[in-house]
């Protein structure tokens, strides 16, 4: 409670503030201001009391979101890591696919074009064996008349 200029001291006992408030319950006596200081200044204490357990509380609050946070932070540094080094080796792997892919389709068509020769050829053969039939029947015919 403030000190009001227009107080009045007087007394100086608590009999004697008891006394005075019951006449005049508008005037403070010394002892009463001394218990009315007395008890702001207990409030005032268990108010700064409080006030310190709310500060360690919100500082270790404060330090276990830090402490989350890092987690958090560490942990989406090491997945990010981890995600870049799967990219590059999928993207190894997809390039390396890529050229052995190109590679069996060149030999596929290699393949194919030398196979069209050996259409030609496979029918060149076929009429070479004709002949040569041909002339084995010529021949075993003369050799069976002599």
């Amino acid at each position: 409670m403030a000190l009001d200029p227009g107080m009045e001291r007087t007394g100086s006992s608590v009999e004697g503030a008891e006394e005075e408030l019951s006449e005049e319950p508008l005037r403070y006596t010394m002892e009463g201001y001394d218990l009315d200081v007395v008890m702001a200044m207990r409030t005032l204490e268990a108010v700064e009391k409080d006030a310190q357990g709310v500060a360690a509380s919100l500082s270790s609050l404060l330090s276990a979101l830090q402490s989350g946070l890092s987690n958090v932070t560490s942990s989406s540094v090491k997945h990010l890591e981890c995600y870049n080094d799967v990219a590059g080796h999928v993207q190894e792997t997809a390039l390396d696919a890529a050229m052995k892919g190109n590679k069996f389709i060149n030999a596929c068509l290699r393949l194919n074009e030398e196979m069209k020769g050996m259409g030609v050829l496979a029918r060149q053969i076929k009429v070479l064996r004709q002949t040569v039939d041909y002339f084995d029947n010529q021949v075993s015919r003369l050799l069976s008349r002599s």
